[in-house]
């Protein structure tokens, strides 16, 4: 039997997706979205299958194939709706308001534009160090199933579905570069999911998903379950890049202190670590450990207290890096982008593998393993981010609503 999908996505904040040659301008291949539907579909698969590993990857290998398994049965094409529009690098990267990018989007985009600028090296702040495609950009991806079985093709379109409500491609895509947007779906040419035009409509999809694959424990990988929270918040009449920039103040607030109402400069920034960046204690082990790892590694800290400069990664010398299991996506509910909320997804997980003696994870600090404690303690920050998100006494910037969505 083959069965026909097709999906329409908005890219409603700039692509930073490399093409064939990384080294020339961005492009949006279809190999880059292949790896984000995959990505997806293991997010949802982990509920769809009951945490069972094995029976998980034999499927993966089934639908999308492997050298052992064979081809994929999804055979995909990707057709762009328009022109892509490229901001090279060395060009400044503008809001749909034609102003320079604010320190929010500078500091969700960091390695793909200055931050800051520089006098010694020539640079301006918001000043592209990665070429990307600009917002809003449209494609649809057509999927062929062959052979595929009624839940199988049922877990493909809700991660289709994902995509277009939690996530986004291309680089800095989980800081909400890259933000996709799902207008509709068909399955044989018919409509059968539409985006919602309105908040309202947007948090009934998402708790739609959530519901439906929310099983009990912690996954082993990064997947929705009755663990994962959602947050939707709005900031008025604002566009996608304005919405980014709100957001990423309220994170700089959070994990650098803003004083006296305002976002803190790169210098206090770095000479200025609260509470929720200096070393913890892990409880029963004699080590310390930065706690802002839980937002993802490597990560590069300076101690004021010390005067030093350390870098952290995983411990696990096959591992140069651990994702942040906190995704930022963009929605915007008009095709003028005028109306947008920021949805932010947090799907804790297993954080680093365990080992060792006492079978704990564990980080590298400059070299020295450092043991970690349970995911428990360990994502803590995390959820202080997220109270204070929902909580208008704590958040600082201008958010009009936010609402966490229950499971």
């Amino acid at each position: 039997m083959r069965t026909t999908i097709e999906a329409d996505y908005r890219a409603v904040t700039p692509v930073f997706c490399s093409g064939a040659d990384p080294n020339k301008d961005a492009e949006l291949r279809l190999s880059s979205f292949k790896g984000i539907l995959r990505f997806w579909w293991r997010a949802l698969a982990w509920s769809k299958y009951g945490g069972d590993l094995s029976r998980i990857g034999e499927r993966e290998n089934s639908i999308f194939g492997s050298a052992s398994g064979g081809q994929s049965r999804l055979l995909m094409r990707l057709a762009s709706a328009d022109r892509a529009v490229i901001f090279r690098e060395g060009k400044q990267l503008l809001t749909e308001r034609e102003k320079v990018v604010g320190e929010g989007c500078r500091y969700l985009g960091y390695g793909l534009m200055e931050t800051f600028g520089s006098k010694v090296r020539k640079t301006v702040e918001g000043q592209l160090i990665k070429s990307c495609i600009i917002a809003p950009y449209q494609f649809t991806v057509s999927c062929l199933c062959r052979d595929v079985d009624e839940q199988s093709l049922e877990l493909v379109c809700d991660a289709l579905k994902a995509i277009g409500i939690f996530g986004g491609i291309g680089a800095r895509s989980r800081r909400g570069y890259g933000s996709l947007v799902l207008s509709q779906l068909r399955i044989e040419k018919q409509p059968v999911w539409q985006a919602p035009s309105s908040a309202d409509g947007l948090k009934e999809s998402i708790s739609s998903l959530l519901r439906e694959y929310a099983s009990p424990g912690l996954p082993e990988y990064t997947a929705l379950s009755q663990s994962s929270r959602c947050i939707v918040l709005q900031v008025g009449a604002a566009t996608p890049l304005e919405t980014l920039n709100t957001i990423g103040r309220e994170m700089i607030r959070y994990r650098s202190h803003g004083r006296d109402g305002r976002v803190l400069g790169r210098d206090e920034a770095e000479s200025n670590f609260s509470k929720d960046h200096d070393l913890m204690q892990t409880k029963g082990v004699k080590s310390t450990y930065p706690k802002r790892i839980a937002f993802g590694l490597p990560q590069n800290y300076f101690f004021s207290s010390t005067k030093t400069k350390s870098r952290v990664t995983p411990a696990e010398r096959s591992l140069d890096r651990r994702a942040s299991p906190l995704f930022i996506h963009v929605h915007s509910f008009d095709s003028a982008s005028t109306q947008s909320a920021v949805v932010m997804t947090f799907l804790p997980a297993r954080f680093l593998p365990v080992g060792g003696v006492s079978n704990r994870a564990a980080v590298s600090v400059d070299g020295s393993i450092v043991e970690l404690p349970t995911e428990g303690e360990l994502y803590e920050p995390i959820h202080r981010f997220l109270n204070r998100l929902v909580d208008p006494r704590q958040r600082k910037e201008p958010f009009s609503a936010a609402e966490e969505i229950s499971i």
